[in-house]
């Protein structure tokens, strides 16, 4: 029998939806075992967040800053054949309870000699935290085979709106009755069955590992906007200006440091509804007239365990 870990860090729910559609066709197949475990701060994140703590998680999310995890009933010793990981994307980067986990000892053990596939829910933008992802799963020394990103394909601005108004009031639902749906579709969350079952394909032989990623990409076409991950490689390098910014202050539990987080708020309010889309605007145009940058931007994002779609 061959033998899956599923490990994640879901607030909302939203990820742990998509990991059980994902996960379906293993469940009805007789020769694989399922374990989940789901990834538990000694100190959790609140949900729904008050604005303050969404916006003070900031710094340590960029800078990776890693917080004890309860990881007491995971086993080292069991030999997975797979694992997927799941996580969101918290300001460009991994979520901390992520990489919390990741940098534990534990994860290491699990990890070393592991065949990974990651599957994130996040807005738009998550090339950056799957970078800082699969390279702390390298060395652990697991190898990333397989991503399945899922994101809010509404406008830009207006998923910023939605998914704010939904980290604070906890509740996914239409705001004001006239912005849809915070968060990645009901749709794309039921659609998300096809991942597993290209998973089960590797697992049973009738795909190979090398062709596994793009039998995922055939299913997630909109999974990846270059012009958004060219904004994102300038944007992460401001994040962590301001991150050092404001840690020059307190750490996450300090309250002498809530002056610089809520000026970095009103900061990146501008940013996004001002500065962006003319950035994206920019970003656009310019892979639009020039297809042999486009092409060569393609090839330098890519590795064997990085693989994107393009929209």
């Amino acid at each position: 029998m061959k033998k899956i870990l599923v490990i994640y860090y879901s607030q909302s729910g939203q990820l742990k939806q998509i990991l059980d559609n994902i996960c379906l066709p293993f469940e009805k197949n007789q020769e694989i075992s399922i374990t989940w475990h789901k990834i538990k701060p000694v100190n959790d994140f609140p949900f729904p967040w008050k604005a303050d703590e969404f916006f003070n998680a900031m710094p340590e999310s960029v800078k990776g800053t890693p917080f004890e995890i309860d990881s007491t009933d995971l086993n080292t010793d069991e030999n997975y054949d797979l694992i997927i990981f799941g996580y969101a994307v918290w300001y460009l980067s991994p979520s901390i309870p992520t990489t919390s986990f990741l940098k534990t000892e534990i994860a290491k053990k699990l990890f070393a000699n592991k065949k990974v596939i990651t599957v994130i829910a996040c807005r738009n933008m998550w090339t950056n935290a799957h970078k800082t992802v699969i390279n702390l799963i390298s060395e652990s020394g697991g190898k990333t085979i397989g991503n399945v990103a899922l994101s809010d394909k509404t406008n830009n601005l207006v998923s910023v709106i939605t998914i704010y108004q939904w980290m604070v009031k906890g509740i996914k639902e239409k705001y004001m009755n006239i912005f849809p749906m915070p968060g990645v579709s009901d749709a794309d969350i039921n659609k998300s069955i096809v991942f597993g079952k290209s998973i089960l394909k590797m697992m049973l032989g009738e795909i190979s590992e090398q062709n596994l990623q793009q039998d995922i990409l055939k299913n997630n076409k909109e999974s990846f906007s270059l012009s958004l991950a060219l904004i994102e490689k300038t944007a992460i390098r401001i994040f962590n200006i301001w991150a050092n910014f404001i840690l020059k202050k307190g750490d996450y539990n300090s309250t002498t440091r809530l002056t610089r987080v809520r000026i970095f708020k009103y900061y990146l309010f501008i940013v996004i509804f001002v500065v962006l889309p003319f950035a994206q605007l920019f970003f656009s145009s310019i892979l639009l007239l020039n297809p042999v940058l486009k092409r060569k931007l393609i090839k330098r994002f890519a590795s064997p365990d990085f693989n994107y779609s393009q929209t």
